[in-house]
């Protein structure tokens, strides 16, 4: 009789300590962002990204100007566009210490997905964020991948421009 208590006991526990490691495991990992940042003392516009994106070969379809609370971050309601599948938030802060409180806010959004169905890569140049999420149920990842490259060029074309 002690024996299968004894083992309904060490299996309770491991599936107890499961759970914990499992919680602690998505917190960390869903605190951490993938966030490339551009050194920039320029203080950029969304049409400076938008025309940036553009000329790079995203192809971005503007979304209703509704304001979605739940996008804002920081007090900043985002320009959203549609890429193929996936969604590009855009946010125009008045500068790099309110993108970073926006930062803030953002990490418990992320926290919350702990399936990690929804992906993020973010973006900062200054005072803008550049958010591109998509849905690894939908997305495929190399297509995410490609549109990942190409942000990624329209925004280092644009924070190498003479501008600033």
């Amino acid at each position: 009789m002690k024996k299968p208590i004894l083992l309904i006991t060490l299996i309770l526990s491991l599936l107890f300590f499961s759970v914990l490691y499992f919680i602690f495991f998505n917190y960390s990992e869903g605190t951490d962002i993938d966030i490339k940042t551009y050194e920039t003392d320029y203080k950029f516009t969304v049409e400076d990204i938008y025309g940036a994106l553009t000329s790079s070969e995203v192809h971005l379809k503007p979304q209703s100007e509704i304001n979605y609370q739940g996008h804002n971050l920081n007090n900043v309601t985002p320009r959203r566009y549609e890429v193929l599948d996936a969604l590009l938030l855009v946010y125009e802060f008045e500068d790099n210490e309110a993108l970073d409180k926006g930062l803030v806010e953002v990490q418990d959004v992320i926290f919350q997905d702990q399936e990690h169905i929804i992906k993020y890569k973010f973006f900062e140049l200054n005072n803008i964020l550049v958010i591109y999420i998509w849905s690894s149920l939908i997305t495929p990842d190399h297509i995410a991948d490609e549109q990942k490259t190409k942000i990624e060029k329209g925004l280092e074309k644009l924070t190498n421009t003479n501008r600033y």
